[in-house]
């Protein structure tokens, strides 16, 4: 829906998510990817994905853009939308939260997984984590 809309459309709405339109389409095709897979009851956590998000310009994306086909980096593209949403910002903060949790969690009982997701050590200390 987002890819037909008119581009001046889509330009005020990626504005917001202080992004260029092109990104933010980028995003939100993988996202549509990433829910196919999980509406299949396939597995995400060890897959390459076929759409990858484009990542922004900017020392901030640095430490993920060779490493953009994993689940980290829409794991990532999330977090940032979701800072930049005005609705609620109590959102953001449990969902990263949660997140948090979760992945500590699946790394402390599967180590392996952290290299297959394309989870950097010490992920949440990295200022795109930190910064939103």
């Amino acid at each position: 829906m987002f890819a037909n809309m008119l581009r001046q459309d889509m330009r005020e709405i990626a504005i917001n998510y202080h992004l260029q339109a092109s990104i933010l389409d980028s995003w939100i095709h993988s996202f549509v990817c990433v829910r196919n897979v999980c509406a299949h009851h396939s597995r995400l956590w060890d897959k390459v994905l076929a759409i990858a998000p484009q990542l922004p310009p900017g020392k901030l994306w640095d430490p993920v853009r060779s490493g953009n086909k994993r689940l980290y980096c829409i794991a990532m593209t999330l977090n940032w939308m979701l800072a930049h949403d005005s609705v609620d910002q109590g959102i953001h903060l449990e969902w990263k939260s949660a997140l948090s949790k979760l992945i500590a969690c699946l790394f402390a009982r599967f180590p392996k997984f952290q290299g297959l997701t394309g989870f950097p050590p010490d992920w949440e200390n990295l200022e795109v984590w930190k910064s939103v």
